[in-house]
């Protein structure tokens, strides 16, 4: 089978391996939009129109359309045998292990389990001794994530705080990104992450318009905590972290050096220097580090104010 098409015209086509003749095609209705499901309004983005097609062995082909709907079709006739909506498009192919189905779209990979099907593999291969049946046979590396990899994860997926993960076969709503992960943006880190790479220094970024980064009209209260300080000796109140057992606190400066504790939530504190978003504080009442770094905001909402 090859996937085949323009952007907005979509087919599977099946040809004879011995006389390159075309077996069957399945077409689908003409995709009538700029941009792939899963990407925002207005973001131009023309991927292949299906991922990668999966055969089983019965001959079946798994294969995902880029609106966001997964097709299992008959391999020796094109008839569609099933169809389900993952909430996304997939440059992807369709992954098959014993039992389970993975169909990977652009936020995460559903997964579609038959245990009666997963348990008659695992009988059969431990009759057999597979290896493969004993997962204390495998070989097991530790995957440890750094402070290092979150601006890379962040770009390589996309991620905002609307994002939100498949529960079970459900999908939930995904809205479009916040002006914080527009397309500029997205290119902004990138070319940092380049240069650090290559170890040049940070480019230099245009400054946004005072338009593109203003606050949403529905809070023209909210005033950034940094522009409220009065400088050294400034008391402040931490009201932020309710929910987390507080705020974090850091040995430094950078949000790279050692975590030392939270700052609850009510304690109050003492400017000591204050560096953009960044306050040095001294411990005055309630429980937390004596001292340390913390952010005034975090994602628009202000993590300290004024006492």
């Amino acid at each position: 089978t090859w996937p085949s098409g323009d952007a907005w015209e979509a087919r599977i086509a099946a040809f004879d391996a011995d006389t390159g003749d075309m077996v069957w095609k399945f077409d689908l209705p003409t995709w009538n939009h700029y941009e792939a499901r899963g990407s925002y309004c207005g973001d131009i983005f023309l991927p292949d129109c299906f991922g990668s097609p999966t055969t089983n062995v019965d001959g079946n082909v798994y294969v995902i359309h880029w609106s966001g709907v997964a097709y299992c079709l008959e391999g020796l006739t094109g008839k569609v045998l099933g169809e389900t909506d993952v909430g996304g498009s997939s440059q992807s192919a369709p992954v098959m292990v014993p039992g389970t189905l993975f169909l990977p779209q652009c936020y995460n990979v559903p997964a579609y389990r038959d245990e009666k099907l997963e348990l008659q593999w695992l009988e059969e291969a431990r009759a057999n001794d597979d290896p493969r049946a004993d997962p204390r046979l495998w070989v097991r590396r530790p995957q440890v994530l750094t402070d290092d990899d979150k601006e890379a994860f962040e770009m390589m997926f996309h991620q905002h705080p609307d994002c939100t993960k498949f529960s079970e076969n459900k999908c939930e709503v995904i809205r479009p990104p916040r002006p914080l992960y527009s397309k500029k943006t997205w290119e902004a880190r990138c070319a940092r992450m380049i240069a650090k790479a290559k170890g040049l220094p940070p480019p230099e970024e245009e400054k946004p318009a005072a338009k593109a980064v203003a606050k949403p009209e529905a809070k023209p209260a909210a005033k950034s905590a940094a522009k409220q300080a009065e400088g050294e000796g400034q008391l402040w109140v931490v009201v932020g972290g309710g929910k987390s057992g507080g705020i974090t606190v850091r040995k430094g400066e950078g949000l790279k050096t050692d975590e030392l504790g939270r700052l609850a939530t009510g304690a109050k504190v003492k400017q000591i220097a204050l560096k953009g978003e960044r306050l040095h504080y001294k411990l005055v009442e309630g429980e937390g580090p004596d001292s340390g770094w913390v952010g005034l905001t975090f994602k628009g909402t202000d993590l300290l104010k004024r006492a």
